[in-house]
């Protein structure tokens, strides 16, 4: 069977998504994936995770002209099975295209609430809002998530999504493979980054300020503890550079990596922290980065949003949101106890191997395919 996967952006965040997904379905599967770029390279999460057919946006992004890129992306989308990730114009707008056009079966898969945002604004101000950018393509993203009812299979992670949108639970999950404490010298990166003596928080991921990565300088703060650090891997942002300026000791900042060399990053760090903020685009949401760390038997800190709470559960420690002082508490409390810290790493290990591994998407993909058959 053909899939065409449809991103919304090859060079952004969400491409780390769609890659585990193409590596996943590419074992059975013939796969590729489809959509326009915002820069010049794909970008370094997806790495050869399936061949890719750039699309070029026309008109600067913006309608009339953009609706050739959704009508080029359609056109290109040629596989029995078309998967388009999140609900946006040039992604379930061009599956459902190609729906129409030659029966394409549409799967809709729904990591982030997007047009939650439209929904949180008093009713006249949507409507002026909407008028104001009509012709910006994520005007319409209350529209497309309506349209969703036409997809013939919708996949979701979190729990809000999954009631929201009638869909099936697909965890983000990662490949545990890849992501296996075994496989790399902690002792050797940890020399080799100049750390060995230092406790290392690590943040790898899309810098944004619902992830509350400032609250974990803020705790730092309170900790008053000069050999803990936070490393960030990820996009140099202004938001980057604001923490930066806040924390008394300057974040390890590393940059964009491929996906495949975070496991190094984990492996020589001590904790990892997901200080996500109580917003209902949060509250929507689950971190991808959530399983990797789990899967390399890392210590994990989160805070009480969304589903977050039940996949550590056993595993993990998790505190009320926007409270930096309980996420030092949390942060000290590790530090303290390694021998706690370490089994809770290898039974978040354990937990990720049996239900947010690669073996484990495919099981769910399987039988969200064998749907699309029935039907």
């Amino acid at each position: 069977m053909r899939v065409s996967l449809l991103a919304h952006d090859l060079s952004g965040n969400n491409m780390a998504w769609v890659g585990s997904v193409a590596r996943v379905l590419s074992r059975r599967q013939d796969v590729r994936t489809i959509g326009p770029a915002t820069g010049a390279e794909v970008h370094p999460g997806f790495c050869d995770a399936s061949p890719v057919v750039h699309a070029m946006r026309y008109g600067n992004g913006r309608l009339p002209g953009y609706w050739r890129t959704v009508q080029e992306i359609a056109e290109a989308a040629d596989g029995d099975v078309v998967y388009a990730f999140e609900a946006f114009p040039d992604t379930l707008g061009a599956a459902l295209l190609a729906k129409r056009s030659r029966n394409a079966r549409v799967v809709l898969d729904v990591s982030d609430w997007f047009a939650g945002r439209y929904y949180q604004r008093p009713v006249p101000r949507r409507w002026l809002s909407y008028l104001r950018h009509i012709r910006e393509p994520h005007a319409h993203l209350a529209l497309m998530e309506r349209a969703a009812k036409w997809a013939d299979q919708v996949t979701a992670h979190s729990t809000f999504l999954q009631r929201r949108y009638g869909a099936v639970s697909l965890p983000h999950g990662c490949d545990c493979q890849l992501f296996d404490p075994d496989r790399y010298d902690r002792d050797a990166l940890r020399r080799e980054w100049n750390v060995e003596d230092r406790h290392i928080i690590l943040f790898a991921g899309q810098p944004q300020r619902h992830k509350g990565i400032d609250l974990i300088v803020d705790a730092l703060a309170e900790l008053q503890r000069p050999e803990v650090a936070l490393m960030m891997v990820g996009p140099q942002t202004d938001y980057v550079d604001e923490i930066a300026r806040r924390g008394r000791d300057a974040p390890i900042v590393v940059g964009p990596r491929c996906h495949s060399q975070i496991p190094m990053f984990l492996s020589l760090c001590d904790l990892v922290v997901l200080p996500q903020r109580n917003t209902p685009f949060a509250q929507a949401q689950l971190p991808q980065k959530m399983y990797e760390p789990m899967a390399m038997a890392k210590p994990i800190i989160a805070t009480n949003v969304s589903d977050m709470p039940k996949i550590l559960e056993g595993c993990g420690w998790v505190v009320e949101p926007d409270r930096p002082d309980l996420l030092a508490e949390a942060m000290r409390h590790v530090i303290d106890h390694p021998d706690e810290a370490a089994a809770a790493g290898r039974r978040a290990r354990e937990k990720c191997l049996k239900e947010y591994s690669y073996d484990a998407l495919e099981a769910i993909l399987e039988g969200v395919f064998a749907r699309l058959d029935e039907g």
